[in-house]
């Protein structure tokens, strides 16, 4: 009930008055000891009556589209700096075998590439609260794309390398360094137009310790693995390491690497699971998983072993 409770509050948050109030009274109306499964149940009723109100054939609830952002955590809006970033819906033929169709939140990419998905709201706003615990530190992103992330991090004032050859074609370098530059953050980031894990050990070789690291790169075969095994060399005695698509087992295989070596691990339930490894005198973010989403029917569709 309490997380069905912090539903509701971030549904007032967003300014959907109508939906709070309905599933509100919903609430009220259950007897004390009413299990979170029949919460659940009555907010939905609610949602997919005003929802469906004078329309036919309308999606059930579940299917409504939106965004979604743990409602504890301080929000960054950064939308002004990417112009080209818009909402795309889902088709059946993303080719993605692992990208999480079904779960109902916004999907963004940027309309000058739009086969390449986004962080969406939650998963970035995971990454910029976690990013806030480390101000004035040193952080590495491993995979930039047009620089979405990147700008989540950088404006959390953590001193940020980045790597990822995509920044070697002088269009995404522009792209990315002129977000970085309308957000007021460009003089805290190192954009390095290069492969990891080889720059990695040239920046570690140079001495450089991170105390955070944010790995979204190579997603294939032994990649993601050989990105965890180069930057743990280099990892503070206090360290925090985020993930992105733990549901693909690739990912997933450098995430275990940590925790099989005595990392604390915790994931995130979010559209395409995000995931954090932590030592040392550091502690995760905590995140609220979308009340809205049955996440245990959700995760037993998943390729992942997690």
């Amino acid at each position: 009930i309490n997380a069905e409770t912090w539903g509701i509050w971030y549904l007032l948050r967003v300014d959907n008055d109508f939906k709070m109030a309905s599933a509100l009274a919903k609430l009220l109306s259950l007897v004390p000891d009413a299990d979170g499964d029949a919460v659940r149940r009555h907010i939905i009723a609610a949602l997919e009556s005003k929802e469906t109100e004078g329309k036919s054939n309308a999606p059930s609830s579940s299917a409504i589209v939106r965004d979604y952002i743990s409602p504890n955590f301080d929000v960054m809006d950064v939308r002004s700096a990417f112009p080209h970033v818009i909402e795309r819906k889902v088709h059946p033929k993303d080719h993605w075998k692992y990208f999480r169709k079904h779960i109902p939140h916004c999907f963004y990419v940027d309309a000058r590439w739009p086969r390449c998905g986004l962080l969406n709201m939650d998963e970035a706003h995971i990454l910029y609260n976690s990013a806030l615990l480390f101000q004035g530190k040193r952080a590495l992103e491993i995979g930039c794309w047009v620089g979405w992330s990147t700008s989540f991090l950088a404006k959390s004032r953590v001193h940020l390398d980045v790597i990822d050859p995509i920044l070697a074609q002088s269009e995404f370098m522009d792209s990315v360094t002129a977000s970085l530059t309308h957000l007021n953050v460009l003089n805290n980031v190192n954009l390095i137009p290069g492969t990891s894990p080889e720059e990695v050990h040239r920046l570690g070789g140079s001495g450089v310790t991170w105390d955070l690291i944010f790995i979204d790169g190579d997603h294939e075969g032994e990649g993601p693995l050989r990105d965890v095994t180069a930057c743990v060399q280099y990892a503070s005695t206090d360290c925090l390491i985020l993930f992105h698509d733990l549901v693909s087992p690739d990912v997933a295989a450098g995430f275990d690497y940590l925790r099989e070596r005595g990392w604390n691990t915790r994931i995130y339930q979010t559209q395409q699971i995000m995931g954090v490894a932590w030592r040392g005198n550091v502690q995760p973010v905590e995140h609220i998983a979308d009340p809205m989403v049955d996440w245990q029917t959700a995760s037993s569709t998943d390729h992942t072993t997690l």
